[in-house]
């Protein structure tokens, strides 16, 4: 299950506001069952970036997962943060027909 949220910050939001909210994201990995992986960095793509300025990339091991996230109490504070930061969001999730993790190239 792949869990992919697109941010675009209000402009008075600070540099480090925004990467403590990203600390707070990515602590959700280490408090929540069955996420597999976290990434979350700010947008380089400035020409086909629809002013999203931030995304966060999650792996999950299943549907049941995504669900459990999005109740515990951890991500909700997180999502509660969101009126008085962000601008506007986008979500998608989709399941992903992987068999085996990503290996690196090098």
């Amino acid at each position: 299950m792949e869990h992919i949220v697109l941010l675009k910050f209000k402009p008075q939001v600070t540099a480090d506001t925004i990467a403590a909210f990203g600390q707070e994201i990515l602590h959700l990995q280490e408090v929540v069952p069955g996420i597999i992986d976290m990434a979350w960095g700010e947008n380089k793509n400035t020409q086909h970036g629809k002013e999203y300025t931030h995304a966060l990339v999650a792996r999950m091991e299943n549907f049941d997962v995504l669900q459990a996230y999005e109740v515990h109490p951890d991500h909700v504070a997180v999502v509660k943060q969101f009126p008085s930061l962000v601008a506007d969001f986008l979500i998608i999730d989709f399941t992903s027909p992987r068999v085996a993790p990503l290996r690196s190239r090098v």
